[in-house]
């Protein structure tokens, strides 16, 4: 294997695409020429069209292991060389085996284990799972980037990685639009401006965003709620825009480009977010916060339970439970300090979640493990203890 570069870091995950390539362009910057990505599947259809996919060819730091035999071979051995590992999703477990048998520094990017709940009929499965998957490696500089709010007590369940699991989550690009100027944009029309982003799916649950609907008009408020996505859902929820009189102050406007998404946030005061606990993270409510948007999100699902500290920098309801989503949106919309709730989330990413920090203090923490062998958390935030 000596004829194989010995990489400082080496993440390996699935596509590029909007999410993954903030951050590996941050380890870029960081590492150099130091630092591999390693793509190991390739993602098409139309998050490919509307530009939510990008050509591994375009960055100089991206290897794929999809395209060939020997292009697999060769990732692999990277992989097993590489002082540092990071992994996230990877298409063939095969990929990362080896490195997982060495007592090397490596890092596993989850989200929570258990996105169902645990039931007699599942329990036995999860339990050999969770042994195939975990306690048949090396323990020695294994840690885990526990991505939203669970992640960290699901391991703890399964007696896993004690001491060893840091905050972390998806970092997303920040909009480059000044906080006072989003305030501007979102003041143009004096109405309660609402949008949705995610796919048409039932665990997204976008019915939920209708009934809302349907109960703000009874309540005559002033509103506007715009939809943007794709799924199979996209149809029946049509149907009941129709069906119930909201074409008045509901779009469903189908998927939009990536800039036109950022726009529709940029310019929309509130965010609602209906995914249930299947929703690992959620990197739309990254995208609302920083936009300056007042979140409603379930504590259920990973990002918000991360990402907003509940009346401060957004609003956390009881995921699936609508009346308290309605009574919730109702009560928020006549209140005065939304403008402070709106601050509190744009200077949460800008300050905080962004890929600049994150990447800067994972690389801190990397280098406490290979220059003295110490594991230091931060105090708050990403790379700080995760609980």
């Amino acid at each position: 294997m000596s004829d194989v570069k010995q990489y400082k870091l080496v993440y390996v995950g699935g596509a590029i695409d909007h999410i993954i390539l903030p951050i590996i362009k941050e380890f870029y910057k960081n590492y150099g020429d130091d630092f591999l990505f390693i793509s190991t599947y390739e993602k098409a259809g139309l998050r490919t069209d509307i530009g939510y996919s990008f050509a591994p060819s375009d960055y100089p730091f991206v290897k794929t292991a999809y395209t060939s035999k020997n292009d697999f071979r060769d990732c692999k051995k990277l992989i097993k060389k590489a002082k540092v590992v990071i992994y996230q999703r990877v298409e063939h477990k095969s990929i990362i085996r080896g490195r997982l048998f060495t007592r090397k520094i490596t890092f596993k990017c989850t989200e929570r284990l258990y996105k169902k709940k645990t039931t007699p009929k599942n329990f036995l499965r999860r339990v050999l799972g969770t042994i195939y998957h975990y306690h048949l490696f090396n323990k020695h500089n294994k840690y885990v980037l526990c991505m939203g709010g669970y992640a960290a007590a699901d391991l703890k369940k399964a007696h896993l990685f004690k001491g060893k699991m840091l905050t972390w989550g998806y970092f997303t690009d920040t909009t480059k639009t000044p906080y006072e100027q989003l305030l501007k944009l979102k003041e143009k029309d004096d109405i309660n401006s609402f949008c949705w982003v995610g796919r048409f799916v039932p665990e997204k649950q976008p019915m939920m965003v209708l009934e809302l609907a349907k109960f703000l008009k009874s309540k005559n408020v002033n509103f506007k709620i715009k939809m943007c996505g794709y799924g199979s859902l996209i149809d029946d929820c049509n149907s009941y825009v129709s069906d119930n009189n909201l074409t008045d102050c509901v779009d469903i406007l189908g998927p939009l480009p990536l800039k036109e998404k950022e726009e529709l946030m940029n310019s929309s005061k509130y965010f609602l977010f209906t995914s249930n606990r299947e929703e690992g993270w959620g990197a739309v409510v990254n995208e609302a916060m920083g936009s300056a948007c007042v979140c409603f999100a379930p504590k259920e699902a990973g990002s918000p339970k991360t990402l907003i500290n509940d009346l401060n920098n957004g609003y956390l309801y009881s995921s699936e439970n609508q009346d308290e989503l309605n009574n919730l949106v109702l009560s928020v919309l006549n209140r005065k300090d939304n403008e402070k709730v709106q601050k509190n989330a744009y200077e949460s990413i800008s300050g905080c979640w962004n890929t600049k920090v994150a990447v800067k203090r994972l690389c801190k923490f990397i280098d406490n493990l290979l220059d003295y062998n110490k594991i230091i958390f931060e105090d708050y935030g990403p790379c700080s203890k995760a609980k």
